[in-house]
């Protein structure tokens, strides 16, 4: 599942009870046979379903997986007799036990099931969707949802195979795993009967079903027919997301070296979808905005959005869907391989993305997550649906890659190749758990992967490698110490006993071939003796390792200056880890503006994109009312000459770095320092896209959306919400959705509210909308008391993952009383299931207010030395 473009991952269930059975392993699935009917007026379905099943032992009940279901008849067939079963529900469980009379022998049985159920509105299980036109009906089943679609042994181990009909309307027809095998009238006037082929084997989370006027365009990648799917006025938006299809279906087909197992691919926008996308086998599903879009208006970051979703979807077809974890437990194995494996489709594509340097950025991110006390180990328990919702957050998708990354820089990526190629083949039409995998990858590699594995997977947090070098005798000794990170001060002095097994991956900063070496770290200190004489040296070769560096000064002090002696990966990293430390207080803010200054002829999109971030979190959090101006106008003549560089429209010719570049520079310059020109040229320019999109380069059009409404009236507020409503593509929608978030009066803050609460407002957007309300500052007082005072109407409207996501969002706040505030408000309104969501923004809550305690007056001094005179601004 993705999505966690998902705005990431939220990483938490709100609406599940707090347990659910595992059920035992007497009775095991082979086949299921489900002919669904679902009236998509009345918004309910019905449901006919044959289970064949092995006993393996005698027994008199049978107990499956099944919630918000109504069971009409149940028969249990078994050593030539047939039973009529009781059946007994239990909702705190989500089961169904089926009770006979007389026992049912050890062998194999038949469990014939009549039942019926309700579409609902909550994006999970079978499931109401609609637009202006019409209603469809779809499916969300991962984690623990197919139960409320057909009774089942609801659990990722018990893969079986499927035959599924469906009874629709004439004009209507249905999209599921598998290919069609029959289409014919009835049963009844005005229905037709669509039957699918057989699956392959596999889990029921993955089984997937759509109904509707779905309208499709038709290519295919090594042989496999690829579609994609929409309602009809938007089936022409599907090409590129069709041309990313292919692209990474052949990709995956070579890499994999295991051919796509599952016959067809379709690939479905779905216009109510909780999540980016999910893989369901051959059925992939998507939120709109995550695959439609219009080519000519297209900016670079959504392109590279819709690609990397698809790479991530299709990479699950064998990390997920053909081999899939034992239990929800190992979900990193399914979510961070298809995360990790997202670049390397991606790099084969589109090398002039540069992908590699924002995997190095995500490393990044996810530390940052890693060094909350709240995080959790990667393999963490997992036992009910809300549990194992929580696992579904970043540590599964970013910081496994991450880790994955580190592995195969120091294995090599042909032997990781080859290892991933053995698991594959081994586990296939199977599961396997975290065991399996470093096993296979050890015997496959030759090296301790097992080892470094466990130590990353098995326990919470990262190191902070510090480092001195010296020479001696004609050889380098190179002193390492790991000591866990935290973002709390305090946490961190105290220390931690933890250590990890690291590969660290060393480069020679005086070898302008860029040599380097590896050594693996594994205890608290080691010295290792290097040959030569190399003082110089850099931690984190290509910036593929997880953890912090913190480098002795005189390791840095090159012959060159720094940031041409570092590769652009090794300046994000050490630009991150500065950071870091700053923000822990082991360094001070002055000494990162001064490393900050020093990159003013840096011309790298991603690396800029770090400097800038910075920056703008500095202005967010450190600077105070007397310094706002005379920072602003520092920063505007940091970014002005480059802004100049870039100017407002593209070169023929120029390349998608330099498009997503000119939008990062332009928003911060308009942004973070309020340039009063910029803002104005954004206004202009919105005003003319408004009308017509293709005014302004599609890459900047969100930028210059977001600066217009930043400095624009309630007239520009009118226009974005008269033109709402009639936005042609998915993506234009939500660039007027959330320019409406972004005005800084308040009493545009209050009419932009009363959207949460109208019925034109999705389900699906409820969170996020909010979410960027709380993300405006000037917004985020009035858009907490609004939270507040209507939390009773909010809760209904809710998803499965929506309480949870306003609760993250919360994680915005840098004052300790509104830390108390948002504690005492979900103590008084709990959110089920959220415990570590909420410690988690409250944690991020405290760690930005002490940041500011710790280099406020740091700031202050700095930026009464470095102002810039009023005669230069």
């Amino acid at each position: 599942m993705s999505g966690r473009a998902l705005a990431a991952l939220i990483a938490v269930l709100a609406p599940f009870p707090a347990t659910a059975a595992r059920l035992p392993l007497a009775v095991v699935p082979s086949h299921y046979r489900i002919v669904l009917t679902p009236d998509l007026e009345r918004e309910v379905f019905a449901g006919e379903e044959t289970i064949t099943v092995a006993v393996k032992r005698p027994a008199k009940s049978i107990t499956l997986h099944a919630l918000e279901i109504e069971f009409d008849e149940v028969t249990i067939e078994a050593g030539g007799s047939k039973q009529t079963a009781a059946v007994s529900l239990d909702s705190k469980e989500q089961t169904a036990t089926l009770a006979v009379t007389n026992e049912i022998p050890a062998g194999p049985a038949t469990i014939a099931i009549r039942y019926r159920g309700k579409l609902n509105d909550k994006l999970r299980g079978f499931y109401i969707s609609r637009t202006d036109r019409r209603k469809y009906a779809a499916t969300q089943f991962e984690p623990t949802d197919a139960r409320r679609a057909f009774p089942s042994f609801d659990e990722p181990a018990m893969k079986a195979t499927f035959d599924l009909a469906v009874v629709v309307d004439e004009g209507d027809t249905a999209i599921s795993n598998a290919p069609v095998v029959d289409d014919r009238p009835g049963p009844g006037e005005g229905k037709h009967t669509i039957t699918f082929g057989t699956t392959a084997k596999m889990s029921t989370y993955l089984v997937a079903l759509l109904v509707g006027d779905f309208e499709c365009i038709e290519g295919g990648a090594d042989g496999i027919p690829i579609r994609v799917c929409a309602v009809p006025e938007k089936k022409h938006l599907g090409r590129y997301g069709l041309a990313t299809a292919e692209a990474a279906l052949t990709h995956f087909n070579r890499y994999y070296g295991v051919p796509y197992p599952f016959g067809k691919l379709d690939v479905i926008a779905v216009p109510d979808f909780e999540a980016g996308a999910m893989e369901n086998t051959g059925a992939v599903t998507f939120r709109e905005t995550s695959l439609l879009i219009d080519e000519k208006e297209a900016g670079v970051g959504n392109r590279k959005g819709i690609a990397a979703t698809m790479a991530h979807e299709i990479a699950h077809m064998w990390f997920g869907d053909l081999v899939t974890m034992k239990w929800w437990n190992d979900i990193w194995l399914n979510e961070g391989f298809a995360t990790w494996a997202t670049a390397g489709s991606l790099k084969a594509w589109k090398p002039e993305w540069n992908i590699d340097l924002d995997e190095t950025q995500a490393t990044s991110g996810s530390l940052a997550v890693d060094s909350l006390e709240s995080t959790r180990p990667i393999r963490a328990r997992a036992e009910t649906p809300a549990e194992i919702n929580e696992m579904f957050d970043g540590i599964a998708y970013g910081k496994t890659a991450a880790v994955l990354r580190m592995l195969e820089s120091y294995v090599g990526e042909e032997a990781f190749r080859d290892g991933i190629r053995a698991y594959i083949r081994k586990y296939s039409y199977s599961n396997a758990a975290a065991e399996d995998f470093w096993n296979t990858m050890a015997a496959a590699t030759k090296k301790p992967v097992d080892r470094i594995m466990k130590s990353f997977v098995d326990q919470p947090g990262a190191p902070l490698i510090s480092a001195s070098a010296r020479c001696e005798g004609g050889s380098t000794l190179l002193t390492l110490t790991q000591k866990r990170i935290f973002s709390d001060r305090k946490r961190f002095l105290a220390g931690s006993n933890q250590t990890w097994t690291v590969p660290v991956m060393i480069r020679d900063l005086d070898d302008s071939g860029g040599g380097g070496r590896g050594v693996l770290l594994t205890k608290a200190a080691e010295t290792f003796r290097l040959p030569g004489c190399t003082p110089h040296l850099f931690l984190n070769r290509s910036g593929r390792g997880f953890y912090r560096s913190a480098h002795a000064p005189e390791m840095l002090q090159t012959a060159k200056s720094l940031d041409a002696a570092l590769t652009p990966a090794e300046r994000i990293t050490l630009l991150n880890d500065n950071w870091a430390l700053v923000r822990l207080g082991e360094k001070e803010i002055a000494e990162q503006m001064a490393l900050l200054d020093r990159f003013r002829g840096e011309r790298n999109r991603a690396v800029l994109d770090v400097i800038l971030g910075q920056f703008a979190g500095v202005e967010s959090t450190l600077v105070g009312e007397e310094a706002r101006e005379p920072f602003r106008a520092w920063l505007r003549d940091w970014l002005r000459p480059l802004a100049a560089e870039l100017g407002w429209d593209p070169a023929p010719g120029e390349s998608d770095e330099q498009k997503q570049l000119r939008a990062s520079v332009l928003g911060t310059l308009g942004g973070a320092a309020m340039d009063e020109a910029t803002l104005a040229r954004a206004r202009d320019l919105a005003s003319k896209a408004i009308d017509e999109p293709s005014a302004v380069d599609g890459s900047l059009l969100d930028t210059v959306f977001h600066l217009a409404s930043l400095s624009g009236d309630e007239a520009w507020f009118d226009t974005l919400k008269e033109h709402l409503p009639k936005a042609k593509t998915p993506h234009e929608y939500y660039r007027y959705l959330y320019s409406l978030t972004a005005f800084r009066q308040p009493e545009l803050h209050a009419r932009a509210l009363e959207l949460a609460l109208s019925p034109a407002m999705r389900n699906q957007d409820l969170p996020r909308f909010l979410g960027a309300m709380l993300g405006n500052r000037y917004a985020r007082e009035t858009t907490w008391e609004f939270i507040k005072r209507n939390w009773a109407q909010l809760e209904t409207r809710f998803t499965t993952w929506g309480g949870a996501g306003v609760v993250g969002a919360t994680g915005v706040f840098c004052d300790d009383r509104k830390r108390e505030d948002v504690k005492s408000f979900f103590a008084e309104h709990p959110v089920p299931a959220v415990d570590r969501g909420l410690k988690q923004s409250l944690e991020r809550i405290e760690s930005c207010a002490a940041f500011r305690a710790l280099q406020s007056a740091n700031f202050d001094r700095w930026i009464g030395k470095t102002a810039v005179p009023p005669s230069a601004q």
